[in-house]
């Protein structure tokens, strides 16, 4: 009997003698293990078009507000059903935009491109023009740092489109951006890089600017200066805005080669490279990059991206990645998401639920589920009908396959039996791969049913092998396959 556990997830690697597993697919990755992915489950009415950004915030008492933008308006979201909340007249965010979200202080501003920046008191009714200063940059990027609100990638009536700029307000005035030195606000065109791709908050109070092919560490440090940026890496930035995500005092960021987390004197540190980097880089519809969006899963202890990826419909998101930053491993699924954010349950009463469904033997998640409880973090996602959306809903078919092995070299093996290593399975089936030439391609046997003793007959004989596990309906923990086997000769 021969034991294959099922390793880290690798598709970079040769299939033939692979260390990890050469599929990973529907599922998330623990230590030594993969556990099960759920599809989402809906639980709010739709947005008139599809959502280009979402956003949570909870007030000082506690009370979360839940945000949302598409092409021409901004939503807040009240007991399941999504209020227009834009200022009057709406918006205009072209088709390679997005809307960006920050808190300061009681409000939430939001931006994109082609609009003027826009404010909402928590509680309020509707979204507003936030800069009331002289000079009313907008901009594609935003966050708070400290005490000022920083733009990224500005356009203002004065200069112009300056996609290098970074720009910040009045100190504990959102509402100024005319540079002055007694309010300290001001900007800085960067000139390495490319254009600004992202601005995050890191603590104890810097910000980070990720350019296209740099990144800047912002420092404020009062006058004359005002704000230092120091360029921290000169190789490699941001690729696309949505593929940037903080989490405490890491960012794990997309560059032009791969996946990467940044620390404070670590620098980049290649997580992806000879692991993922390849899959994903040639799995990716570069022409929508902008469609790619993140988020983090603390239950699963994962960052999660979604992308377009292979078979895309129209540039739509289809596909994921998975990265466990304590197992430091990763995995995959395809799911239709338009786009992914971190987000705080609202909490539903049983009249909020009425209008989610009213069937309650076909609800969408079940009732002790996180996403129907107040204050939860958790990871949100749209779905293909604009509908907000948990991943509680229906267990996906997971699908693991084994590294290619030669289990009695140089002969052939004859596998009779696999026995699955999937604790609290549903329907598992196993297929067995198989050629005898690493040029030939690889034949896939029928799939293979449990038997009475919980095996899976396969009768494969070839001299390499690998194993297809594919359960549908969920399960606990999914460890490796068992394989009964014997030398069959050379030929």
């Amino acid at each position: 009997m021969i034991e294959i556990p099922f390793a880290e997830w690798l598709p970079d690697r040769p299939d033939y003698a692979n260390p990890g597993a050469t599929e990973a697919k529907n599922v998330l990755p623990g230590l030594n293990y993969y556990k099960p992915l759920r599809g989402l489950s809906a639980v709010s009415d739709a947005l008139t078009a599809y959502c280009r950004g979402g956003f949570a915030a909870a007030d000082a008492d506690g009370n979360v507000s839940v945000f949302a933008g598409d092409a021409t308006k901004l939503y807040a979201l009240v007991s399941g059903a999504w209020n227009d909340v834009s200022q009057s007249g709406g918006y205009n965010v072209n088709d390679r935009q997005g809307w960006e979200f920050a808190k300061f202080g009681e409000t939430v501003i939001a931006t994109s491109f082609s609009n003027p920046v826009q404010f909402i008191d928590l509680g309020g009714s509707n979204f507003g023009d936030l800069i009331t200063s002289v000079l009313k940059p907008r901009a594609a990027h935003v966050a708070v740092i400290r005490d000022y609100v920083v733009l990224g990638d500005t356009t203002d009536n004065t200069d112009g489109h300056k996609s290098e700029r970074v720009w910040w307000s009045a100190i504990n005035a959102p509402t100024d951006f005319d540079p002055d030195n007694a309010t300290l606000c001001d900007f800085q065109d960067l000139p390495n890089g490319g254009s600004v791709q992202r601005i995050v908050n890191m603590a104890p109070g810097y910000g980070l600017i990720f350019k296209q092919r740099s990144i800047y560490r912002m420092v404020f440090t009062g006058p004359p200066e005002i704000a230092r940026f120091d360029e921290i890496e000169q190789a490699r930035g941001a690729l696309m805005p949505g593929g940037v995500q903080v989490w405490g005092n890491t960012v794990y960021f997309i560059a032009e080669d791969g996946f990467y987390r940044l620390r404070e004197g670590e620098g980049a540190i290649p997580i992806g490279r000879e692991r993922v980097d390849r899959f994903f880089l040639d799995d990716l519809d570069l022409e929508n990059k902008h469609r790619v969006s993140s988020g983090i899963c603390t239950k699963s202890g994962c960052v999660w991206w979604s992308y377009p990826g292979g078979n895309s419909k129209d540039g739509e998101p289809n596909r994921m990645i998975f990265y466990n930053w304590v197992t430091d491993r990763f995995a995959r699924a395809e799911v239709d998401t338009q786009c992914l954010f971190g987000t705080l349950s609202t909490g539903y009463t049983l009249e909020d639920l009425d209008s989610i469904s009213s069937d309650t033997d076909n609800f969408p998640a079940p009732f002790d589920s996180p996403e129907w409880q107040g204050g939860e973090y958790a990871i949100a996602a749209f779905d293909n009908e604009n509908k907000l959306a948990f991943f509680g809903g229906d267990f996906l078919t997971s699908i693991i396959e084994t590294a290619e092995a030669q289990p009695f070299k140089p002969q052939r093996a004859f596998v009779s039996q696999v026995w699955p290593l999937v604790e609290g399975a549903g329907t598992t089936t196993i297929q067995m791969g198989r050629r005898n030439k690493l040029k030939d391609s690889v034949t896939w046997g029928g799939a293979s049913l449990e038997n009475v003793i919980g095996a899976h007959d396969v009768m494969s004989d070839a001299r390499y092998h690998r194993v297809r596990v594919t359960v549908a309906g969920g399960f606990d923990k999914a460890d490796g396959v068992q394989v009964e086997a014997v030398a069959s000769g050379l030929i």
